[in-house]
C-alpha cells in the first residue's frame, strides 16, 4: 500500500493504492509469467538490470533510476531488488506505479 496517510506520504499521492511485488502460493514463489491478469494489473514496473558488482555501484545505480510516478526531478519513489534466475547476477528494480 502506499499513498495518502501512510508513511507520511513523501510522493504526494492521491488516494490509496495497493501493489504486488511478488507472490508466493504455499510460500513457494510463483514466476511473475505464470500469475494471473489481474494480479499482473496490479504489479509493480520492473526495469531489467545488470546487479552492480559493488554496494557503491548499486546506491549509484538506484540514484540514478527516474522515478515510475512522481514528475521529472521530484522525490523518487524506493526501489527494491529481487533474484530473476538463480544461476545469474541479473537483478528486477521495481516501484510503485501509477
Amino acid at each position: 500500500m502506499f499513498g495518502e496517510g501512510i508513511s507520511s506520504n513523501p510522493l504526494e499521492i492521491r488516494g490509496k493504492r495497493f501493489a504486488v511485488f511478488a507472490l508466493s502460493l504455499d510460500r513457494i514463489p510463483v514466476p511473475r509469467e505464470e500469475w494471473p491478469d489481474w494480479v499482473r494489473d496490479l504489479a509493480v514496473p520492473e526495469l531489467d538490470l545488470e546487479l552492480p558488482a559493488t554496494v557503491e555501484e548499486a546506491l549509484l545505480q538506484a540514484d540514478e533510476l527516474e522515478s515510475m510516478i512522481t514528475p521529472a526531478g521530484e522525490l523518487r519513489e524506493s526501489s527494491g531488488t529481487r533474484e530473476t534466475d538463480r544461476s545469474s547476477t541479473n537483478s528486477t528494480a521495481v516501484a510503485p506505479s501509477r
